[in-house]
């Protein structure tokens, strides 16, 4: 087994990278009792107090507790833990909770770690300068990923770490235009490069040759451009009519670029409806972390729409979308779901002018521009 720290703590928005790097941890420290008994995993989705003072209890415990008889080594993996310290300006957890943390962190930090025990915390985000964070430093193998703050910075990253990737699913890319391609057309979120290479790899078959531009632009699912929209929901979400018009300069020139942006915004109002009616009720945290206690009905229902637990969003996109349903809310409290539906009817009926009739790019934006209305204060 390979030499590592008995305390490990894996931080990230880019959930594929996390547990890749969990995964690798977790090979190197159990050898061949990975996937075994030697291995206890604890979900940390916890989204209310009682479960997440509950699930911080659970962890000590099982950190405590020494190995079976029949296995020389355990691991504990505290797996996505949503309610970590993060600064941020909204108190994602109660002082409760928060004490609690730091508790833990004390304890586990202090105590004498035996020498065939060993700690993984993995979360999508974490505070570096948390008092948890900082009683773990001395004793804990810490690595915190920040997230791109620009598309541009996604892009290159994505793009740094496609050969690698490509290398592991057995295929390289003919030319640097070739794998930016890839990467212009896929977008850039790990566990979709994978995919879409994966894909690739069994259309060549027993071919080995290199990945053309024509191959990419033939065989990959065209999702690129995630970040431009996602910019471009996050301002209709926060009423930036400035930001719309901006955005949509950059697809006006494209004559057919407003069905694509009508589907995507009408698509998005129809997520946004769904998850401010989980919210309200206390179904799911603004985190993307989902509650233990939805009712069963309801959660076959959100799975059958693809937008439960099981749906495809990861935790970081799950908790981007709520996050924005989360900004109608408070921006108005009483009447949030009437204006996320007629945002959703505005979208229905652009699609529909747009499929049976040419309009011009202003007029577009002009519908666009009614998804962020002028909000006028009391005189």
């Amino acid at each position: 087994m390979a030499e590592r720290r008995h305390i490990a703590i894996f931080v990230g928005d880019d959930d594929y990278l996390v547990e890749a790097a969990a995964k690798a941890y977790l090979r190197d420290v159990l050898g061949d009792k990975y996937e075994s008994t030697a291995l206890e995993t604890f979900d940390g989705g916890a989204t209310n107090e009682s479960e997440r003072l509950r699930s911080i209890s659970n962890v000590l415990a099982s950190w405590q507790t020494p190995p079976f008889f029949t296995d020389p080594v355990k691991a504990t993996w505290w797996r996505r833990v949503g309610f970590l310290p993060t600064g941020g300006a909204k108190k994602d957890i109660s002082e409760s909770v928060k004490a609690a943390l730091e508790a833990f962190a004390e304890a586990v930090a202090k105590s004498s770690i035996p020498s065939e025990q060993y700690l993984l915390i993995t979360a999508p985000r974490l505070l570096a300068s948390s008092r948890f964070c900082k009683a773990f430093e001395p004793v804990a193998e810490i690595a915190i990923s920040a997230a791109a703050s620009r598309p541009a910075q996604a892009k290159q990253a994505a793009l740094a770490r496609l050969p690698s990737l490509a290398k592991t699913c057995g295929i390289e890319f003919e030319t640097p235009g070739a794998a930016a391609a890839f990467i212009e057309r896929v977008g850039v979120d790990t566990r979709t490069i994978v995919s879409e290479l994966e894909k690739l790899r069994t259309w060549l078959g027993a071919d080995a040759r290199p990945i053309s531009a024509s191959d990419v632009a033939e065989v990959a699912s065209f999702t690129g451009g995630e970040s431009e929209i996602w910019e471009l929901s996050d301002a209709v979400a926060r009423g930036d009519a400035k930001k719309i018009s901006a955005i949509w300069a950059s697809y006006s020139a494209d004559p057919q670029a407003g069905i694509p942006v009508a589907v995507f915004l009408e698509k998005t109002f129809r997520e946004w409806i769904v998850y401010a009616e989980c919210l309200a009720k206390g179904w799911i945290a603004d985190s993307g972390a989902w509650a233990k206690t939805i009712p069963p009905d309801v959660l076959d229902s959100l799975n059958a729409m693809e937008m439960g637990p099981n749906g495809k969003k990861n935790t970081w996109a799950l908790g981007k979308t709520c996050g924005q349903a989360r900004l109608f809310m408070q921006r108005n409290p009483q009447g949030y779901m009437r204006e996320l539906r007629a945002g959703r009817y505005r979208m229905l009926n652009l699609r529909e002018r747009l499929t049976s009739a040419r309009m011009d790019a202003s007029a577009i934006e002009i519908e666009l521009l009614r998804l962020a209305p002028v909000r006028r204060s009391r005189a």
